[in-house]
């Protein structure tokens, strides 16, 4: 998107400031009659007082963007680990519960990611209705109320049925991430956050797996979720502390509703024709949306993006295979490493539960260098593009997709091949951490595409496309296992490695025609 495209579209259109006959609260250039004054000297115009307001939060301090951007990154960091946390604990709740059925024990991951794909449909609308702030707090005071309730669960279909509530919940920063790094950060320098926040919602899962797997060794399946219960609260706090509202369509009629009773308290003896005025503007333009408007416009946004707009479809299909080849992966690693659940029909390499979580490190090494990868060479480009062209657009975010999308094939042939032939375990490893890399920089790349190319409702486009890669990665690890238990692991990484056929040409042309699509099905409020 040029930078013309960007203001155009950018939430600062909501923005509110007085005219210049009114100049905020000045009024030392008015008339003694204020009579004259008509609705279009007080009516708002539609931007920030300057282009350096203080109020804007991309103005605010370094300290102060910094800060909140961390805070988010820890809060999707925490949803993420805590999807995964508790996949080494199910077996020894089925046994406490006396439930025999494996698929039973997937479930409590599997819907915790359908409410992860869920959640954002409701909390990431309102929070461009009521705020950024009140939506992450709330959210995560009832992350942190679920996961004590998982921990005193007395059977396990009440455990599935928190589990889906926790996801629902803890969905927030995915959704709202990227459209919160956007409030805070010009095009130029949101790509370097977003890809922080995209380590952390990537290592989460198997950084889950790995603490899980130590504590499990020595305590009872209960304290994952004092674990998670610990973390989430500290983060609660953190967030009410150091969050500030960053959405500025919101900021802007607060201040609006602000300046419009000061501008009543100044002229309260001011003749009858004045104070109708205002009260007919108080009532017009600056009423607190009803909970029927909520519903209406904001609740069903992300319905409206996932079915009448081509990119949301074509990057949430893109993002469905990329996440669900890593919740598949993940539930292969105890196959291939521990031998758990095969029979003796599998080889395994015969690691205890301990070295068994230390593999998921691997994925861990991948997805911090592709954050990093993606931090200075997607930024390098994105920058040297918009300098060639004379314009940003958001389709420059894409490129890198070239380098991540072909290792998908080799790490995933790599790993089955590997593992069929009994070769030195550090092989399959290697092809973990080459995955992770891959997947990072093409998770990354299409979040701050959608990010960028629907504002000022960034939020809800994310939400429509975290709804279709959480169901993928609920469901992939249903028959993932299945699927190595029957066919090998040679054959399943080749089927597996080949399934990225039908997504090659997606990132290419979102490149060509990106922005034509987004311009011919511009999204309406």
């Amino acid at each position: 998107m040029d930078e013309a495209d960007e203001k155009s579209n950018s939430p600062t259109r909501t923005s509110v400031e007085f005219s210049k006959k009114v100049d905020g609260l000045s009024i030392s250039g008015l008339d003694n009659s204020p009579t004259n004054i008509t609705s279009c000297d007080i009516l708002p115009a539609l931007s920030w007082d300057t282009s350096s307001d203080p109020e804007n939060p991309k103005n605010w301090p370094r300290w102060r963007k910094v800060s909140i951007a961390a805070t988010v990154s820890a809060i999707g960091f925490l949803a993420a680990f805590t999807s995964a946390a508790f996949v080494v604990g199910a077996p020894e709740a089925q046994r406490q519960f006396h439930v025999t059925n494996d698929e039973v024990g997937i479930l409590t991951t599997s819907m915790y990611l359908i409410g992860f794909g869920t959640g954002p449909f409701f909390i990431a609308p309102l929070s461009e209705v009521y705020g950024r702030k009140i939506v992450y707090c709330c959210s995560v005071f009832a992350f942190a109320c679920f996961q004590l309730g998982c921990a005193l669960s007395p059977n396990m279909p009440c455990l599935i049925i928190l589990r889906f509530l926790a996801g629902t919940m803890g969905s927030m920063a995915p959704a709202l991430g990227p459209a919160s790094m956007a409030d805070l950060y010009p095009a130029k320098e949101r790509g370097q956050w977003t890809s922080v926040l995209t380590m952390g919602v990537l290592a989460g899962p198997p950084l889950g797996n790995l603490f899980s797997a130590f504590l499990i060794a020595a305590k009872p399946w209960q304290w994952i979720f004092w674990l998670t219960l610990i973390l989430s609260s500290t983060t609660f706090i953190v967030s009410v502390l150091v969050l500030r509202e960053t959405y500025e369509p919101y900021l802007l009629r607060r201040r609006a509703w602000r300046r419009l009773h000061e501008l009543k308290s100044t002229y309260s003896d001011s003749p009858d024709r004045l104070r109708d005025l205002l009260i007919d503007i108080d009532t017009e333009a600056f009423r607190p949306p009803s909970l029927e408007q909520v519903i209406k416009r904001a609740v069903t946004r992300p319905f409206r993006f996932l079915t009448t707009n081509p990119i949301c479809g074509l990057v949430g299909m893109f993002g469905s295979y990329t996440y669900g080849m890593l919740y598949l992966i993940l539930v292969s690693i105890p196959l291939l490493f521990k031998g758990e659940d095969t029979d003796g029909k599998l080889f395994n390499y015969g690691f205890n539960a301990t070295q068994t979580g230390l593999c998921y490190l691997s994925l861990v090494v991948g997805f911090v260098l592709g954050g990093f990868f993606q931090m200075h060479f997607q930024h390098y480009i994105y920058l040297r593009l918009t300098k060639l062209n004379g314009e940003s657009r958001p389709e420059y975010r894409l490129f890198t997709i070239l380098f991540g999308l072909p290792l998908f094939p080799v790490s995933l042939l790599l790993y089955g091949w590997s593992a069929q032939h009994e070769v030195h375990f550090m092989v399959p490893l290697i092809a973990l951490a080459i995955l992770a890399f891959g997947v990072t920089i093409n998770f990354q790349s299409t979040m701050t595409y959608t990010a960028e190319g629907f504002i000022p409702y960034a939020a809800s486009a994310s939400a429509a496309t975290v709804l279709m890669r959480s169901i993928s990665a609920a469901v992939f690890p249903l028959f993932g296992q299945l699927m190595f238990k029957r066919l090998g692991y040679g054959w399943a990484g080749t089927i597996l490695g080949l399934a990225v056929i039908p997504a090659l040409p997606v990132p290419y042309l979102l490149y060509r025609h990106g922005k034509y699509l987004r311009t011919r099905f511009a999204f309406k409020e």
